[in-house]
């Protein structure tokens, strides 16, 4: 109803509120559906944030539209948050005080919900670098159970796929003990003994796998073909090296995003467990372009300049 036919009163105020929240958030997914980085940079998503900021600010607490509205508005400042390291910390609590609330009060099958949980994962996850390298166990136990509900959405295979791997890596970094250094240290003759009795003409799948040795299509079959398990280890220089093939042509992005998937889903390789939450984040993102967007040129090189930066760090620590 109108008072003239020209002001809402209260009988038409739900109806006005779930018109501009839809008319929002359409505007928002416009956005999603496009270049991700390109879109961080855009002073297009801070007018969109704001917008559904307000929106939400007016929804009463029990209004319908609050199950599209939080959730967007979360996933909106939490792939901000996943994808720049400059944003205000304020910023990240208050992408997770939504994502947390479609995570715990939406179906599992409810869609923004899983996209919700998606980037809630990719968020807990890249804020668990800074505690390094004492592994996150709250947010590792807070990413398992997310991680657990998305396990249950009606997605794709390769969907699953994916998430299993999450859980599989969750699983082996909670249930690994604190590492001892005294106990964990090989004297010096025996890492002697060990290096020289290394058969260097054996082929290492795995290996050539997670430093890209050759086409993708002939090291998957050589990994699936191999006679005896082999662990082996990915650290920081694998992912250097891998987007260094696309700067110079070796590789294209979208073998980049599949080379990524096959690393993350083989369970004998073992992510370095002084950077594992960011490791673990790249393979997670570059791995699910159907969830994080197509791998682009900005993506590589805000990843790279990540790497590099982690690399330097370190080496000046």
């Amino acid at each position: 109803m109108t008072d003239g036919g020209r002001h809402p009163t209260g009988d038409g105020a739900p109806d006005a509120l779930m018109e501009g929240a839809v008319a929002a958030v359409r505007e928002a997914r416009g956005l999603l559906d496009g270049d991700i980085d390109g879109l961080l940079r855009s002073a297009t998503l801070r007018r969109v944030t704001d917008r559904l900021t307000d929106i939400e600010g007016l929804l009463p607490a029990d209004h319908p539209a609050r199950t599209f509205v939080v959730p967007q508005l979360g996933a909106l400042i939490g792939l901000r948050c996943t994808h720049d390291g400059d944003v205000d910390p304020g910023e990240g609590e208050t992408a997770l005080r939504h994502l947390r609330w479609a995570d715990r009060a939406l179906p599992v099958d409810h869609p923004p919900a899983v996209e919700s949980r998606t980037v809630l994962v990719g968020l807990l996850l890249g804020r668990a670098v800074a505690v390094a390298p004492e592994p996150p166990q709250a947010n590792l136990t807070e990413v398992q159970e997310v991680v657990e509900r998305l396990a249950l959405a009606p997605m794709s295979t390769d969907f699953h796929e994916t998430t299993a791997a999450v859980r599989r890596r969750i699983a082996r970094s909670m249930a690994r003990p604190a590492p001892d250094p005294v106990a964990d240290a090989v004297p010096a003759d025996q890492a002697c003994s060990r290096m020289h009795s290394v058969d260097t003409n054996r082929s290492h799948p795995l290996e050539d796998l997670v430093h890209w040795r050759g086409e993708l299509p002939e090291l998957l079959q050589a990994v699936r073909q191999r006679q005896a398990p082999s662990l082996v280890v990915f650290d920081r220089s694998h992912v250097v090296a891998a987007l260094e093939k696309t700067i110079s042509g070796l590789v294209t992005l979208d073998q980049l995003s599949a080379w990524a998937q096959a690393v993350h889903f083989e369970d004998e390789v073992n992510i370095d467990e002084a950077h594992e939450d960011v490791l673990t984040q790249f393979l997670y993102e570059v791995s699910t372009p159907e969830l994080f967007g197509p791998v682009t040129t900005e993506t590589r090189e805000r990843w790279l300049h990540l790497m590099r930066m982690s690399q330097k760090a370190a080496d000046e620590a």
